[in-house]
């Protein structure tokens, strides 16, 4: 359904964060695929939309894959974006 999703609109930012997710909660992660799509959300989403799901779900990959420094950074953007959503 992703892959078709994204042949539709190969420009969603859900469809990417979506990818992301997908690749993370797999039985086999694939962190790195994920990591990949998380920034790609990051990187298109801009100043125009408030996500803080993205930040805090690529700060948690961060934490699984011990990389506690890159955690920090995007659980605490998560944080400044929306503080009631942790």
């Amino acid at each position: 359904m992703l892959q078709l999703a994204g042949e539709i609109d190969s420009t969603s930012i859900l469809v990417w964060y979506y990818k992301a997710t997908f690749y993370k909660r797999r039985t086999v992660r694939k962190y790195d695929e994920s990591e990949k799509w998380y920034l790609k959300v990051i990187e298109s989403s801009g100043k125009d939309i408030c996500f803080p799901c993205v930040y805090n779900d690529l700060g948690n990959l961060y934490l699984n894959t011990r990389r506690y420094a890159e955690a920090e950074k995007y659980l605490k953007k998560g944080i400044q974006l929306d503080s009631i959503n942790s």
